[in-house]
């Protein structure tokens, strides 16, 4: 358990000199004592990842580093470092929220994964946890798995084919959490990667992912996204197969890459099985439900993608 007056003490060396780091800010700034409650809070460690780093050097100097532009871009498009460390910031705080909802007890210790974790841009936010979670990410891109192996000393990293096994023994995690991974996978795609993280939770464990609900579909049909796949009138032609089904798959034609470095690494995918996914929650409930019960069904929080939270069967 952290000291209700302290951060953790970690045996991660940059992870602890940053917590220490933290210590020293609060204690010179009564604004920041007075708007956050407590050094241990969420709130606290979230503002010294994103505004207190910038305002502080002795906690720039010790986070954790931003990868390079073609690496962010694999996951997140073309963000600028600032955006991409203040996504990460809300995107682990949503997944935070939606499991602390689940009743998942994230002062107790035990196994977390990232995943699809990419270059770390939620793990260096759940860093948090270090204390009392061993963490863990997994990823298809090797090049992202080397950048977290080198620079992201609190977990451990494994690269994953594109389609299971995962090397990790059954009832290997107590808690799951994926980003944006369910959202460009076919169907027969998802069921096996499914079924995977069945495999690897242990009986009462949670699993919590993001899928593509109604509110994509509504930005989607608007022209409201980045993704050129499908356009608004391939969409609009398929509504009635979506509300049938509930499971939608639009293969990419082609990934845009503006950064050439990443141009031979986009080439190389089979973009016949990844794309854009929607999944209603009437989907999730009528077949994503053979080894898990559903815990929630969360809406577009983030006014994008619904979250998903399953707690796997005994």
């Amino acid at each position: 358990m952290t000291s209700p007056d302290r951060l953790p003490r970690v045996d991660y060396p940059r992870l602890d000199a940053l917590f220490r780091a933290g210590e020293q800010v609060w204690q010179r700034r009564s604004d920041v004592r007075e708007a956050h409650g407590s050094v241990t809070s969420w709130d606290y460690w979230c503002w010294m990842m994103f505004s207190g780093a910038v305002e502080h050097g002795e906690l720039q100097s010790n986070l954790y580093p931003v990868p390079d532009s073609f690496l962010r871009e694999r996951v997140v498009g073309s963000l600028t470092r600032e955006q991409f460390v203040n996504s990460g910031v809300t995107d682990a705080s949503r997944f935070r929220k939606v499991l602390l909802e689940a009743g998942v007890d994230l002062e107790s210790a035990g196994r977390m994964l990232d995943f699809g974790c990419g270059c770390g841009r939620l793990l260096r936010i759940m860093a948090r946890l270090a204390h009392e979670f061993e963490l863990h990410g997994v990823d298809i891109d090797a090049d992202a798995i080397a950048f977290c192996r080198e620079h992201l000393d609190f977990a451990s990293f494994e690269r994953i084919g594109t389609a299971p096994p995962m090397p990790f023994e059954d009832g290997s995690f107590d808690v799951i959490y994926s980003f944006s991974v369910f959202t460009h996978l076919t169907e027969a795609g998802s069921r096996a990667w499914l079924d995977e993280l069945a495999r690897i939770t242990r009986p009462g464990g949670v699993v919590a992912l993001t899928t593509g609900g109604r509110r994509l579909v509504e930005h989607f049909l608007a022209g409201e996204q980045d993704d050129p796949v499908p356009s608004p009138s391939a969409l609009e032609a398929r509504l009635g197969e979506l509300e049938e089904r509930g499971f939608l798959f639009f293969p990419y034609e082609k990934l845009e890459c503006p950064d050439p470095r990443n141009v031979e690494f986009f080439e190389a995918w089979d973009l016949e099985s990844y794309g854009m996914t929607f999944v209603l929650e009437s989907y999730v409930r009528e077949h994503w439900l053979d080894s898990f019960e559903l815990v929630a069904h969360r809406d577009a929080p983030d006014d994008w993608q619904d979250y998903v939270v399953l707690r796997r069967k005994s």
